[in-house]
């Protein structure tokens, strides 16, 4: 069962399966699963170990409904390096790795909430919206054409293109 308010972007959505691995049966036992991120243009996520022990996250990011604006061609970009956790509440939380996090900011001209949603405009024209019962906590990383949302601490993430 996919988490509630996940959806299948183009054909992509990356979703992580939290449980146990029986190495003598070779059985994966899921205990629940949580979408990654929640935006449009996040792809083939990796992972690995760094020399402090922590899991990071790197995503290509690619906008496959305009593969060429003002005669451009985009090949995609990583998103910023993401390290894993999981909380008490065995729910993943990915947040940028502490070198990147004075990068962020709290507020951004393209991201809004009002009457429920979470909004993502550029020049007027809705990018992604994403409902909220209740204003949520953003922490926002922005850069060229890009914007890449850190929901509640990390319990979700998105990430755009937003021209």
């Amino acid at each position: 069962m996919l988490p509630e308010g996940f959806e299948y972007h183009n054909g992509n959505g990356t979703l992580c399966l939290i449980g146990s691995y029986d190495y003598v049966k070779e059985e994966f036992t899921e205990e629940c699963n949580q979408a990654v991120d929640y935006g449009i243009d996040f792809y083939a996520p990796q992972t690995f170990e760094d020399n402090q022990g922590r899991r990071i996250l790197i995503a290509w990011m690619y906008n496959w409904s305009r593969q060429a604006v003002a005669g451009q061609t985009h090949v995609g970009a990583f998103t910023i390096p993401r390290q894993m956790d999981i909380n008490i509440k065995d729910e993943l939380i990915l947040f940028p790795v502490e070198e990147a996090c004075g990068l962020l900011k709290k507020e951004s001209p393209f991201v809004s909430y009002e009457r429920g949603m979470l909004r993502i405009v550029y020049e007027g024209k809705t990018v992604l919206e994403k409902p909220y019962a209740e204003e949520p906590s953003v922490q926002i990383l922005e850069d060229v054409g890009v914007i890449e949302i850190f929901v509640n601490g990390g319990k979700e993430n998105i990430t755009t293109y937003i021209c």
